[in-house]
């Protein structure tokens, strides 16, 4: 099972609090975290590098700057990807992606962030699983490209896979 935490509510009404609050006690407890956060405005504009280049065609635009990433365009079937035992999805109100936690008024930013870490403490790490490999354990734990291998094979339901070397 996927673990993902949907926080939903309007603007200003405490999601980024209550989701930064809960962050913090489930990396505490050991969990890898993701957080998403879906917003309206564009981060990508006419004129920019970026923009040029998916004007071009590019498939995809990788941004790296001294602290973040940017893919565009964006795919949300690529949550289930993620190397991480929880996501934390902020917004997306219009779509049911996981466990949808409503939040109305910054009063209940304790009480949410409480409810997101109660839900994320039932979420299995992703650790003692292991992808045999020509008869070798490699644990999957301590490397995100194979927990994304491993969740790609769970997504497309594969339990088993080969590949021969021409």
């Amino acid at each position: 099972m996927d673990c993902i935490i949907q926080v939903v509510g309007k603007k200003d009404s405490g999601k980024t609090s209550a989701i930064e609050r809960a962050v913090k006690s489930l990396k505490d407890m050991g969990y890898s975290v993701t957080v998403l956060k879906h917003s309206h405005h564009s981060l990508d504009s006419p004129g920019k590098d970026t923009f040029r280049f998916k004007q071009a065609g590019a498939d995809y635009v990788l941004f790296f700057g001294n602290d973040c990433g940017m893919f565009i365009p964006c795919d949300i079937n690529i949550i289930y990807l993620l190397p991480t035992d929880i996501l934390i999805i902020e917004g997306y109100k219009d779509l049911s992606l996981g466990q949808k936690i409503e939040i109305e008024s910054p009063s209940q930013i304790e009480s949410v962030s409480k409810r997101i870490v109660e839900l994320g403490s039932l979420c299995n790490k992703l650790e003692g699983k292991f992808i045999v490999n020509g008869g070798n354990e490699v644990d999957i734990s301590r490397d995100k490209m194979l927990k994304m291998l491993y969740k790609l094979l769970n997504f497309l339901n594969i339990k088993e896979l080969s590949v021969r070397n021409s």
